[in-house]
């Protein structure tokens, strides 16, 4: 078995370990509208050898944490993820959220996952998350320029993903998605990186950092 659709069903937990022996080549697994509320069946998933894809939408678990911080946990407690609820996992994210992570459970008081000894050895100690805002900015003025002409500043969601930013430019372009291109510009760093081609669909914006000012590039086929 190697993909599972479980989603809306009235599952309320994900067995423990010696249950999921049956499944080492489970690489894609979908868990979206059940009724899971406790990380320890997250936790429980780590076990999973070839898990590399999960879907947990519009589930009760971490209902306190904002949608940012509910990423994080996951990605701190599956270190085999790959993708996240339809959006690519990347190198910068997984190490925020792993360093989020090893903050959030500093405390003894707190139920510290699994993974918390091997993150803690991985990143060192580190300041209290009290201390630390991980939130990303909701919406910020991106310069847009379309097959090189621009700029046109617009105010963008970062929790939109690529694909859906896609549909937006459709919108005001009347060009298809599919015939675009889009590529990302960091006014910081573009003199020596270069531009970054926003080729995955479904990554989220707001794990390219993206900051005001910066540059989108779209380029129509």
């Amino acid at each position: 078995l190697r993909h599972l659709m479980a989603s809306s069903n009235p599952l309320t937990f994900v067995p423990p370990q010696d249950k999921m022996a049956p499944f080492p080549h489970l690489s894609i697994l979908n868990l979206n509208n059940t009724l899971i509320g406790s990380w320890d069946s997250v936790d429980h998933l780590s076990t999973l050898p070839s898990l590399t894809e999960l879907n947990i939408l519009n589930i009760p678990i971490g209902r306190n944490l904002d949608e940012k911080e509910r990423r994080f946990e996951a990605i701190g407690r599956l270190p085999q993820l790959r993708l996240l609820n339809k959006s690519v996992i990347s190198v910068e994210e997984r190490e925020d959220a792993e360093r989020w992570l090893v903050r959030k459970y500093r405390e003894p008081s707190n139920h510290a996952p699994a993974t918390c000894p091997t993150l803690l050895e991985k990143h060192g100690p580190l300041a209290p998350l009290v201390n630390i805002s991980m939130a990303p900015a909701c919406d910020v003025d991106l310069e847009f320029y379309f097959n090189g002409q621009g700029p046109e500043v617009h105010r963008i969601s970062l929790y939109r993903s690529t694909y859906d930013l896609k549909v937006w430019l459709s919108k005001m372009t009347k060009v298809a998605p599919s015939a675009m291109t889009l590529f990302y510009g960091d006014i910081e760093t573009i003199v020596v990186t270069g531009l970054e081609e926003m080729r995955y669909g479904s990554k989220a914006l707001y794990t390219y950092r993206m900051k005001k000012g910066d540059h989108i590039y779209v380029e129509f086929k």
